[in-house]
């Protein structure tokens, strides 16, 4: 009889286990884990004169416990002086500060990458700006963010109110970033188009304010990466490529060049133009399970999602029906690194 109930009390407590843990319906045979999405952002615009951010949050916990997300990071969009509607870290601390077992944040993205893509085209960085520069850095870090994010190097505008943004990959604001992430031991979160060699604009993009000639960027993102060892580099946005040219062969020869690389993977339902899906058909493109097996533990998740309040006008449609699909038929041990294991020692979080 005590073995009875011995043995029913431990089925009970492994039942309270699997029905607490944040995780996508079981397939046989198939792994069940996305619990940390490393990279997001809140669009708080209920209109053009209302501004709510917990909305926004709200949202996003809607989302998280509908598909099996434990945390989130949220961080600005990268933001130009010219944009109205920009803002800093500080409304995203707020949310982490009434959510802090769901939420974490970043910050540059209202801050840091407007000074950078301000000063990119002056050819020379004055003293002054690089000490104010690293200010804000700084007081980032100190206000609790997880890393600095998102910064950009090469972002096409896709439409009127989307703008077009390039700085050298080895500017040496940059470079200063990755030094003081690296005295912080904190992450890096990039967004950059890949362009080899330069190139004409792809016939895809609009023109707007899109140049016509693109410059090559991954020499000097090699610059970057090599400048400080110690730095980690997320280059966001693997899946989504609007060149052609991110394709596993360049993304598995700079993972095997530089350690201090790691990637996020953000897939789309409608990948539009955007190239070199992991997806093909709804199964995993075979060179995509190769990278991730020779690559187990650079990946993380990062659906790049706008949360928006409920009642916004003009939302935007969430997209993690893809990410889901891709956790649901990685082999299970690459699911957990891909999943959350990788983004909790990327990241440095209790897991």
């Amino acid at each position: 009889m005590q073995t009875i109930r011995r043995i029913t009390s431990l089925c009970c407590i492994f039942l309270l286990v699997v029905v607490s843990c944040p995780v996508f319906a079981r397939e046989k045979g198939e792994a069940e884990f996305m619990l940390i999405d490393a990279h997001n952002h809140i669009l708080p615009y209920v209109d053009k004169t209302t501004i709510d951010f917990m909305g926004g949050a709200a949202a996003a916990l809607r989302a998280m416990d509908e598909y099996g997300i434990k945390k989130t990071i949220l961080m600005p969009h990268p933001f130009t002086s010219g944009q109205s509607d920009s803002y800093t870290y500080l409304p995203l601390k707020e949310i982490v500060k009434h959510y802090p077992d769901r939420f974490l944040f970043m910050g540059g993205g209202g801050t840091l990458n407007i000074m950078l893509h301000d000063v990119s085209n002056k050819g020379h960085v004055a003293v002054a700006q690089k000490q104010k520069f690293e200010e804000i850095a700084e007081k980032i870090i100190q206000d609790g963010a997880v890393g600095f994010g998102e910064i950009v190097i090469e972002h096409f505008s896709m439409r009127p109110d989307h703008p077009y943004e390039s700085v050298p990959a080895d500017h040496p604001l940059l470079l200063l970033l990755c030094d003081i992430a690296a005295r912080h031991d904190v992450p890096v979160e990039i967004h950059m188009e890949a362009i080899p060699s330069a190139m004409d604009r792809p016939g895809h993009i609009p023109a707007g304010s899109n140049p016509q000639k693109l410059v090559a960027n991954i020499e000097q993102f090699e610059h970057l990466l090599t400048h400080n060892k110690a730095t980690r580099i997320v280059w966001c946005h693997a899946g989504w490529d609007n060149t052609g040219f991110r394709t596993t062969e360049l993304m598995s020869r700079l993972l095997k060049t530089h350690p201090n690389l790691y990637m996020d993977i953000k897939i789309r339902k409608n990948q539009g133009v955007a190239m070199n899906h992991p997806l093909k058909a709804g199964s995993l493109d075979p060179a995509w399970l190769a990278m991730l097996s020779e690559f187990p533990d650079r990946f993380m998740i990062g659906t790049d999602q706008f949360y928006q309040p409920m009642n916004a006008r003009n939302k935007r449609r969430l997209e993690l029906e893809g990410s889901k699909r891709l956790m649901m038929i990685l082999p299970p041990e690459l699911a957990r690194k891909v999943g959350y294991e990788n983004a909790g020692r990327i990241f440095k979080l209790t897991l």
